[in-house]
Parts: C-alpha cells; structure tokens; sequence
C-alpha cells in the first residue's frame, strides 16, 4: 500500500512540473539601422502626400520667406541647420517650384489689355485694305479719291508743269515693280506707289502667323509685367497653352501649325520668341513697344522667302 502511494505521489510531482510555464524567452536586439547615403543627405521630410495643395501653394510662393524677429518673434531656433544654410535651401526650393508651378490666379493688366485692342482694331483695317484693293471697282473708286484729294490740294489748277509732273508720276506708279521692293524699308505699307498695300497677297496662313507673332509677343511681355516676380520672368513650353487661354480666350496648339514638335513651331516664330538654355523660358526677342507694322514686315518677308 505503501508503494502505491508513493508511486502516486511521484507521478502528480511530475504532472505538476510539466504544467509548470516556462520561462520567456529574452527578447532579440533589433538590428543596427544603415542609412543610405541619399538619406544620409537628406535633412528634410519628404512625404508622399502633400502639405498643402498645389493651387494653394501656386497662390503663396511670391509670399514664402524665412521668419525674422521684425515679424514679432521672441526667438527663432534653427534646429537642423543653420540659418544661411537654411534660407540658401528654401531659396532654391521657391526657384524650382517657380518653374514649373502656374500662376493660377495670374489675370491680364491694363497694359495687355490696351495694346490687345490695339492689335484687334489694326488687324481689321488691314484685311479690309487688303479687301478693298482686290476688289476692282474699290481699287478704282480708292484712286480716283486719292486722285481728288492730290488736285485739291495744288496751290494752281491747270498749270502746265504741275500737270506734267502729275501724269509722270502716275506713270512711275504702274511701273512699280512690287516684288523688288525691300518689304522692311517700304516707306508706306498701305501704299507702296501704285495703291498696293504690302500685304496685298497674304494668305491665310500669312494672316495667321502674323497674328500669333504678336499674340506670343504681347503674351511674354504682359506676363512679366502682370506677375512681377523677379524669380519667374516667362514660363516654359508646357505652360504656354494655360497662359495662352489665360490671356486670349482660346486654345493653343502647335498643330495648329503642322508641327509635331514644339522647337518645329518655335523656327516658325523664331524673329520673336526663342528658348532660353538652362531654365527653358520662352524669351520675347522685341523690344515691349515694337510696332506691328515691324512683325507685317518680317512675315511679308517671309512670305516670297518660301
């Protein structure tokens, strides 16, 4: 009896150390961080998600600076880097995001704005000159006019030699050959000495690359003006067709133009915008009070060049 009761007691000892929990594991050291050396380089957060919003942003840039005491701090602590380190960063940062962020609110001045009626109202009494010397019973009604006018104005009527000189002067005037005339020295436009404007054989397309030179001249300048940031003087390529609905009204495409690249429609406008190396802006090459008879000129020129 007495064996079996020990037997019994041995057997719940052993029941009870297997029950017994173990002791935890000591816990693994977690592995030494190795920074790359572009995170060794980093010294701000770069979030996937932006702070702000980006038409947010586009509103503020001209406004980001460093904080100064004279805005009212007590004190301004640079924790990571020092203060010209910092401001040089953030320096570089506006210059980027200048590049290639849109003025979103950007709206056209009073300069643009003058000039743009300007051109509408020139541009009208151009192709109706032009209208008006293809059609022959206007040409002839025009001259006869032009005709009137001159008479009324000699001090003598029926004189001898001013007769003469008169029917020799409009004998020079239907012997003027037209074509070799330097379009960019032509004293009148409307009248190159036989009643013939200079743009007399414009076509659409003439019509059409005249208009776009000044639309892109008048475009660059007014943008410098209007925005008035020294940072961001013009804008590049991918810009162009928001500023150019900004400003005008209506849509851009270099196919417009036949072209399938936009340096092929940059050759086409090349006497008065180019593309600046380095920062890609589009560079207005005339002066902000160019005349528009310079820009009828260089396409007439143009014109018997192709």
């Amino acid at each position: 009896g007495e064996a079996k009761e020990g037997d019994a007691k041995e057997a719940t000892e052993e029941t009870k150390a297997e029950e017994k929990p173990e002791e935890p594991a000591e816990p693994a050291l977690p592995e030494t961080a190795e920074l790359t050396e572009e995170e060794k380089a980093m010294v701000h957060r770069k979030a996937s998600t932006p702070d702000v919003a980006d038409a947010a942003l586009a509103r503020s840039l001209a406004q980001l600076s460093m904080p100064s005491k004279a805005e009212g701090f007590d004190e301004i602590v640079f924790a990571w880097q020092k203060e010209g380190e910092s401001t040089k960063l953030l320096r570089e940062w506006l210059l980027e995001k200048k590049k290639t962020t849109r003025a979103e609110d950007l709206q056209p001045g009073e300069w643009f704005k003058g000039l743009w009626a300007k051109w509408q109202k020139t541009l009208q009494e151009w192709r109706k000159a032009q209208n008006e010397f293809k059609d022959p019973a206007k040409r002839k009604s025009k001259q006869e006019a032009a005709k009137k006018k001159k008479a009324e104005e000699k001090k003598a009527e029926g004189d001898a030699e001013e007769g003469e000189k008169e029917a020799e002067e409009e004998k020079v005037a239907e012997e003027v050959d037209v074509e070799s005339l330097d379009p960019l020295t032509v004293e009148n436009i409307l009248d190159l000495g036989n009643g013939e404007p200079l743009f007399a054989n414009f076509g659409f397309e003439d019509w059409t690359l005249l208009a776009t030179r000044i639309e892109l001249h008048l475009l660059l300048h007014a943008f410098k003006k209007d925005l008035n940031d020294a940072d961001r003087p013009s804008f590049g390529e991918n810009h162009l067709p928001f500023y150019y609905t900004r400003y005008f009204s209506k849509t851009f495409s270099i196919k417009t133009f036949g072209c399938a690249e936009f340096s092929g429609f940059i050759e086409l406008v090349s006497s008065v915008v180019s593309v600046e190396e380095g920062s890609g802006f589009l560079k207005a090459l005339l002066s902000e009070d160019a005349d528009f008879e310079q820009f009828l000129r260089q396409v007439e020129e143009d014109r018997r060049e192709r």
